[in-house]
């Protein structure tokens, strides 16, 4: 029985992982550690702003459109309850603490960020899969990404002339997918 079953599984098992990268070394998303940043993002975004490589360009921005529309989603409700809210405000019928604290708004905003950054994250996998030289820095200096270099550089003033890479990177992601897959 064992003669039969080791080959079937390596049958199976072997090619899944190569194709996976196992034995060869590769990387299946970025960043490796969270330790080559001075100033990693908190534990609880870190699950949405790793970039997950995959296999083509198609599958990256089929990814990339989701996760877009599904932040669009959820920021149009976010946006709704703080216009709301900010109405009432402004109209002497909630306090500005009351603004600040309304659970309504922070339920969704719960709602909103996760969907943000991986929105970010799927924008930089179209990127580097469209060989942006470049592509990393659109999540190190995106607050929605990695964000070490926005907190280090763009929040402490030192380097305005990169802010294009704090912004950017879903627009470009567009530009790419909608030349690719009109």
């Amino acid at each position: 029985m064992k003669r039969f079953l080791i080959p079937l599984l390596a049958t199976f098992i072997l090619p899944a992982a190569v194709e996976a990268n196992w034995f060869k070394g590769k990387s299946t998303q970025w960043p490796t550690s969270w330790s080559e940043f001075d100033s990693p993002p908190l534990k609880e975004a870190r699950p949405f702003v790793v970039v997950e490589f995959l296999d083509s360009i198609e599958e990256a921005c089929k990814e990339f459109n989701k996760a877009e529309k599904l932040w669009e989603i959820f920021e149009k409700e976010h946006d709704l309850i703080a216009r709301r809210l900010f109405s009432d405000y402004k109209k002497g019928l909630i306090t500005e603490s009351e603004f600040n604290e309304n659970q309504e708004k922070k339920v969704a905003w719960q709602k909103v960020w996760p969907r943000k950054y991986k929105m970010v994250s799927t924008s930089v996998e179209v990127l580097r899969q469209a060989d942006y030289p470049d592509w990393k820095l659109y999540s190190r200096y995106n607050i929605s990404g990695v964000g070490d270099l926005w907190r280090k550089e763009i929040i402490g003033e030192k380097n305005k002339e990169n802010f294009d890479y704090a912004v950017m990177g879903p627009t470009e992601a567009s530009k790419v997918c909608r030349a690719l897959m009109p």
